[in-house]
């Protein structure tokens, strides 16, 4: 059974086309995949195995489910809204001041925009309680809120007062947050798309699918007859919104998979069945990527090199810099290090005033070092385990304890691989020019050139 197969993860889809290669084999085995969304004929129709007229022979079924969802009524701006987050406080204070009892649901693009839009409210909450009878609590919710916060949305509320709820889009296919009887949509969202020409991945902010603002619009509707307050015109929703989102496979790079695919045995990838096949010049960059990094013969087979790195959980780029530190430079200790911690988002706290950012700025001033950003984690690392990886040390650093303790599990873990590999675990003593040209192995077709005007360019793509 796979559960949430609307997202269409990546990992997902592989999932799916290996399970359809089972069932070919394997015909006593049954698969069960559920999804919230209502469009589910493509994956009827990729599992659908009978190939004769007979459609009583046909494998695979559509079974659904009654959700009871409530009516809601959706209601749009009459106007464009330029400020998101401004519309968005408007529309929670007219919605307190003029409808019943029930908890908001406010959905934005962004972190930032959350945190802001909670600090607003509750700078207003005074004036409002003496203007309005119900009282209101304000909830962040995001991915990287700690998991006791989020919690808190689940405390029962004393009768009168209305919960306010701002978050993300973690929120879209998530437990069903409780008494909420209006959404506010902001139709925005971030998502990561790979560009194979310049081999960069961009984080955009742009319009959510149909799909997902029906998802969103049904969360007003588990509690009883909700409403639904789109933060656009309803000409722009019909329009410029498309009905389905775009799969992960398609707006991604594809290296990685790539990699794992060969490691797993499937030497044609243009051959194999993918559930939305993904773009021929994704597949053509992932190719040429592995190519130069030396794990893919010219014949599109493993070398040894790809061999060993198809068998890490990072990144081609990652496992080159980690297998050639072991196998030529002697210096896999540190570039151990430096692959852990390039596995985690933040290293520092983010500053939320002025005055924290000077500080924060003026304390990183003591591990950062000439050779770059790669190094100076490294530098955090170690002055972390000299210090007995005390969490009082991490705060009077503004270094992020939570982080940092993931990086020396994942470190550990990678070592633990090297040693399955049987390949050599050394440290370079100091001799950094061992660490940097273990870097450059990897991420080569990273390097950049400054112009004269201060800017930098990548020399493989001149851009």
């Amino acid at each position: 059974m796979i559960d949430d197969v609307h997202k269409r993860t990546i990992e997902t889809d592989i999932l799916l086309s290996f399970l359809r290669k089972l069932l070919m084999i394997r015909k006593d085995l049954k698969l069960i995949m559920t999804s919230i969304n209502l469009k589910v004929e493509v994956f009827k129709y990729f599992f659908e195995l009978n190939t004769e007229v007979d459609l009583k022979k046909n494998a695979s079924t559509i079974i659904s489910v009654d959700n009871q969802i409530r009516d809601v009524s959706i209601f749009y701006s009459l106007k464009p809204c330029r400020n998101l987050t401004v519309k968005a406080i408007e529309t929670i204070l007219r919605i307190h001041e003029t409808q019943p009892l029930g908890d908001i649901l406010v959905f934005l693009t962004e972190e930032d925009q959350v945190i802001q839009c909670c600090q607003h409210l509750r700078n207003c909450r005074p004036k409002c309680q003496k203007l309005f009878t119900n009282r209101f609590i304000v909830y962040p919710l995001y991915n990287k809120l700690h998991l006791k916060k989020q919690l808190k949305l689940f405390n029962y509320s004393q009768k009168k007062i209305r919960k306010i709820i701002v978050t993300t889009s973690i929120s879209e296919t998530n437990q069903n947050l409780p008494n909420v009887v209006y959404v506010i949509d902001s139709l925005y969202t971030k998502q990561s798309n790979y560009n194979p020409n310049s081999g960069v991945v961009h984080l955009q902010t742009q319009l959510i699918s149909k799909s997902i603002a029906i998802q969103r619009k049904d969360k007003a509707g588990y509690v009883m007859n909700g409403k639904c307050f789109r933060l656009c015109k309803e000409n722009d929703f019909e329009g410029q919104l498309l009905n389905e989102e775009v799969p992960e496979v398609n707006r991604i790079d594809l290296t990685p998979m790539i990699l794992e695919l060969k490691g797993l045995g499937i030497k044609n990838i243009l051959q194999f069945s993918f559930i939305t096949p993904p773009l021929n010049t994704l597949i053509g960059s992932g190719i040429e990527r592995l190519e130069c990094l030396k794990l893919l013969d010219v014949h599109g087979k493993l070398t040894s090199l790809g061999i060993q790195a198809s068998i890490l959980p990072l990144d081609p780029r990652l496992s080159v810099m980690l297998l050639t530190s072991s196998i030529k430079h002697n210096c896999c200790e540190e570039v151990l290090t430096i692959a852990a911690m390039l596995s985690i988002d933040e290293v520092f706290l983010k500053p939320k005033t002025k005055s924290q950012y000077m500080i924060l700025e003026e304390l990183k001033r003591q591990f950062i070092v000439l050779e770059g950003d790669l190094m100076t984690r490294l530098n955090v690392f170690h002055s972390f385990i000299l210090n007995n990886c005390e969490q009082s040390w991490c705060e009077n650093n503004m270094i992020n304890y939570k982080k940092i303790k993931q990086a020396v599990k994942i470190r550990r873990h990678l070592r633990n691989f090297m040693k399955l590999l049987h390949l050599p675990i050394l440290s370079c003593e100091g001799k950094t020019g061992l660490i940097l040209k273990s870097i450059v192995c990897g991420f080569f077709m990273n390097v950049c050139q400054l112009r004269t005007d201060g800017t930098y360019c990548m020399i493989r793509t001149s851009t």
